[in-house]
């Protein structure tokens, strides 16, 4: 059974450019947030995740990943599987190039999603079962979602 997923998307205060309509999300929420205010914002969404109870939630954001873990740990979310990936610094600041930005942005939200399901990119070699992904050693934790990011084409 595939888990059930909740994403928070932020526009960082209306800095960012990020258009949810030009990302090709790599699932389909049972929660959905695009926020201009996250430290506001995360209080509704942490409401709708209490009543939808998503597995995993999917943080595009640059605040504190305390915010969410406090914010949903207090509204009944302590079992949660929280994921997070900064489009701010990863995509937006990055590229000027908005076409490119959000293409990043989808590849890493993709493999954010691949790899807390335990999937690999599409020429691992996955076939259903289990995945090996092999990262240099020495790589950060974050860096880690940014590789398997790179193993999606933008097409895919």
């Amino acid at each position: 059974m595939a888990a059930k997923w909740g994403l928070f998307l932020c526009n960082c205060r209306k800095t960012l450019p990020l258009d949810p309509q030009r990302l090709v999300l790599p699932i389909a929420p049972s929660v959905l947030s695009f926020a201009t205010d996250p430290d506001n914002d995360v209080r509704e969404f942490a409401t709708a995740v209490n009543r939808e109870q998503p597995d995993q939630v999917l943080i595009g954001c640059c605040a504190a990943p305390s915010l969410f873990r406090e914010t949903l740990s207090t509204a009944g979310g302590q079992s949660l599987k929280l994921h997070f990936v900064n489009l701010k610094e990863s995509c937006f600041l990055a590229h000027s190039d908005l076409q490119q930005a959000h293409a990043k942005a989808t590849r890493l939200l993709r493999a954010a999603v691949a790899a807390a399901e335990g999937r690999a990119g599409p020429d691992s070699g996955f076939t259903g079962g289990a995945a090996t992904v092999s990262f240099k050693v020495g790589i950060q934790p974050g860096e880690a979602v940014s590789v398997l990011a790179n193993s999606f084409s933008d097409e895919s």
